[in-house]
């Protein structure tokens, strides 16, 4: 899937943008690894392709404050194969107590709940793209942006792809799988945008790995 073979950028969850402050980090950017070997969507990274991706780290907090990395460490990899676009998170708690969940259902508000969100735009067009998203009880969201997320992101978008979650002490795994069937693309663009998103409510924070301004 020559799609798939993508180098991403930023991709700014819906209307936010850029401001003219004092904080302003250039966009990250990766090579997408393709997997030769197949990989189960069980929350547990033992396969070689997790082990030989990119670890992507050092994201940006953008609640309370938008001036300073995250305090909640959070650490991402993106693979591919023939069939799907896979994501593994690793959110990691040093906070005790139990994990703010509001709702276990499907299409859960990510606001009011600890989540970890993939939002694509594989138009590469800032204007168009998906957002996948679990709580740590692997609650499933998804919703579509349209037209630069002007009304929002609409969780009343449905598809089928696959999630799970484990957890342990000081942390938990979300690993998505999203079949390329499940999502629209232009055919032959190997430049795809994204972003990551982490809420933490323990510690009421928000962040995220391409910078996004409060504004």
């Amino acid at each position: 899937m020559k799609a798939a073979k993508a180098f991403l950028l930023a991709f700014f969850f819906c209307t936010a943008a850029f401001s003219q402050n004092s904080f302003t980090p250039q966009a990250k950017s990766f090579n997408l690894n393709k997997s030769e070997v197949v990989i189960t969507t069980d929350g547990v990274l033992d396969e070689a392709a997790w082990q030989n991706a990119e670890v992507l780290t050092n994201f940006y907090q953008q609640f309370p404050f938008d001036t300073s990395l995250a305090v909640s460490k959070t650490e991402v990899r993106v693979v591919y194969d023939n069939l799907h676009i896979h994501i593994a998170a690793v959110c990691y708690d040093n906070i005790e107590g139990d994990y703010v969940i509001r709702s276990l259902r499907r299409d859960f508000d990510p606001t009011l709940s600890d989540a970890f969100r993939v939002v694509i735009d594989p138009f590469n067009d800032n204007n168009n793209g998906f957002v996948f998203g679990v709580n740590p009880l692997n609650a499933q969201y998804e919703a579509l942006i349209a037209n630069g997320g002007t009304f929002g992101a609409s969780a009343e978008w449905d598809n089928k792809w696959f999630s799970a979650v484990t957890r342990s002490e000081g942390k938990w795994i979300a690993e998505i799988a999203i079949p390329y069937n499940s999502i629209r693309f232009t055919p032959g663009n190997t430049n795809w945008r994204m972003n990551f998103i982490r809420q933490d409510l323990k510690r009421n924070e928000l962040s995220v790995w391409n910078f996004v301004p409060r504004n």
